[in-house]
């Protein structure tokens, strides 16, 4: 990493967004459920080691993370947030399930 990246990234007052880790394949099922992780797509066992290796990598280059982290309702963005930093430290923001909303049938307005 660029060392005046890093210096800058240690002083804090940035806004990371981060896309969660490697989820299984497939889709979300048509009736995806916020509550069920049974009818999204998830994450596999690497996306674990990535999301506890994230979480590690800002220890190890003690760059600072502000509580709570914010992370979408989905169940695999969830999970890597509260395996890189631990799940007393999330948040869910439910602005982010109308992001993922997007990527569906949507109306002109929406």
């Amino acid at each position: 990493m660029n060392p005046s990246i890093l210096d800058s990234l240690r002083q804090g007052g940035y806004i990371l967004y981060v896309r969660h880790g490697e989820a299984t394949a497939g889709e979300d099922r048509p009736n995806l459920d916020l509550r069920d992780c049974s009818t999204q797509r998830n994450l596999s066992g690497e996306g674990r080691r990535q999301a506890a290796a994230f979480g590690e990598a800002f220890l190890r280059l003690q760059i600072p993370v502000q509580s709570p982290v914010l992370a979408g309702p989905l169940c695999r963005t969830k999970e890597t947030a509260e395996l890189a930093f631990g799940k007393e430290n999330i948040q869910t923001d439910p602005f982010w399930i109308r992001i993922y909303r997007l990527s569906g049938d949507v109306t002109p307005s929406e």
